[in-house]
């Protein structure tokens, strides 16, 4: 193989891995840009351990935020997201979960024995 076929072949391969690794940026460019798009995730009351699993339901992808509103009528809600520490929601309140890419892939929620709590999520991505 003549010398100038080498550097050809040299250039040709050092162009590929830029394009992979362009590619590659441009993956997670898009995994940390939301698309804005704002949906209902959950409403309905909580009066047992519920899991909400996005990637096996609906919407079918993580989320990069969540609102969860506990309505009450007096009873606490605990939510806990991914494998965070579980976080206590008092009546009437709401408590945001803002992560910087689109990292929320399931949500647990449950309520002491006996009680109930009519919850909303709100999500985007």
């Amino acid at each position: 193989m003549a010398e100038e076929e080498k550097i050809a072949t040299a250039e040709v391969g050092i162009l590929t891995l830029i394009n992979k690794k362009l590619r590659e940026i441009l993956d997670l460019q898009k995994q940390q840009i939301p698309e804005g798009i704002a949906i209902n995730v959950f409403d309905a009351t909580v009066t047992a351990l519920t899991l909400i699993d996005l990637i096996k339901d609906r919407p079918y992808r993580p989320l990069f935020h969540i609102e969860v509103y506990n309505g009450g009528p007096d009873d606490n809600l605990y939510v806990k997201v991914n494998d965070s520490e579980e976080m206590t929601i008092k009546p009437y309140r709401t408590i945001p979960f803002d992560y910087k890419k689109a990292a929320i892939k399931k949500i647990q929620l449950r309520v002491e024995s006996g009680e109930s709590s009519a919850t909303e999520i709100i999500g985007s991505y």
